[in-house]
């Protein structure tokens, strides 16, 4: 009975502990250049590990429509992830959301509108 209530404890234990790593994103960036058309993403999400703990899904909406999804399989740091990407045909008014998530555990959101 001893062994199990030490086991119960250590997988108690462990199990928190992996949560407590867990984050969402902290904040989202997106910045426009219309110039260029380049939609420029910063997403601060400190982790230990870039490999194993990022963000895993970054869509990109327009006007409520989803427009782009990105996949990445890591971080490109480990206090921050970036992304670049082309978006034309984008008017004065446009609104444009992107969402980024945590491989762990959860989300962030950032909208921009376009001036």
């Amino acid at each position: 009975m001893r062994k199990f209530k030490i086991l119960l404890v250590l997988i108690t234990f462990l199990g928190l502990s992996s949560v407590t790593e867990a984050h969402p994103p902290k904040k989202v960036i997106a910045k426009y250049n219309k110039e260029s058309a380049v939609l420029t993403i910063e997403i601060i999400h400190s982790v230990k590990e870039a490999t194993s703990h990022y963000i895993d899904a970054i869509v990109i909406y327009k006007n409520g429509e989803e427009i782009s999804k990105l996949k990445p399989s890591e971080q490109t740091g480990k206090e921050k992830h970036t992304e670049t990407m082309i978006l034309k045909d984008l008017k004065s008014g446009d609104l444009i959301k992107v969402k980024a998530k945590c491989n762990k555990f959860g989300s962030k959101t950032a909208k921009l509108k376009i001036d």
